[in-house]
């Protein structure tokens, strides 16, 4: 299993160019429950650096939830689908799902 350190790592390196001009956005990936709650806010807008630990703002085109930290890891790691993860309650969208669907590229 990696950090989570590790996982934004490899989701910024799965970040293109043509990617980040596509979806020209500010989403937010909210990791955990309870106590454990990390938030990593990730500014397409940008040319680099695009990940980073916090809410960094107010407004986010979409928030990407997922409570359970293993389910995370899995995504991340290519065992565990997106879509098949959002079909069955493991992850959550709030706001524009057409982002978070075009977001599926840097997950896995």
């Amino acid at each position: 299993m990696k950090t989570m350190e590790q996982t934004i790592a490899i989701m910024e390196k799965r970040i293109t160019d043509d990617l980040a001009k596509k979806i020209d956005k500010v989403c937010l990936f909210t990791i955990g429950n309870g106590d454990n709650i990390e938030h990593w806010t990730v500014d397409f807008t940008l040319s680099e650096n695009r990940i980073s630990q916090g809410k960094k703002g107010d407004v986010f085109a979409c928030e990407i939830i997922v409570k359970n930290t293993d389910d995370w890891f899995s995504i991340i790691n290519g065992e565990l689908n997106p879509t098949t993860a959002f079909m069955h309650g493991k992850v959550k969208i709030q706001g524009n799902i057409g982002t978070a669907l075009k977001m599926q590229t840097i997950l896995n």
